[in-house]
């Protein structure tokens, strides 16, 4: 995978209450670390832990002075990343206008 596949840019409210950037529904279970890796480095984040179980992929991410998480679901079939506070939320909101200048 040489580029992002960014295909599905869009920010939604989680059942928490805090954001979650959608980014692609075109990424597989076997895309996504090479997508994760890209992806957090074309930002600048640090891949901090990976959890990966038999139908999603969950990786905590350091932005800034936040924790993310990258997201990889098999059902709906969706990469996405989301706040854990609301620090976390506005830096969602940051980096959809940097992806989206870049999409």
């Amino acid at each position: 995978m040489d580029s992002l596949q960014l295909d599905m840019l869009a920010i939604e409210k989680m059942a928490s209450g805090h954001e979650c950037l959608s980014l692609s529904e075109r990424i597989s279970w076997e895309d996504f670390p090479c997508f994760a890796e890209n992806l957090i480095s074309l930002i600048g984040g640090e891949i901090i832990e990976k959890i990966d179980g038999p139908d999603m992929r969950l990786w905590q991410v350091k932005y800034r002075t936040s924790i993310l998480q990258l997201v990889f679901d098999d059902y709906p079939l969706m990469v996405s990343l989301e706040s854990l506070d609301s620090n976390g939320d506005l830096i969602i909101h940051d980096l959809y206008k940097i992806l989206l200048k870049i999409s």
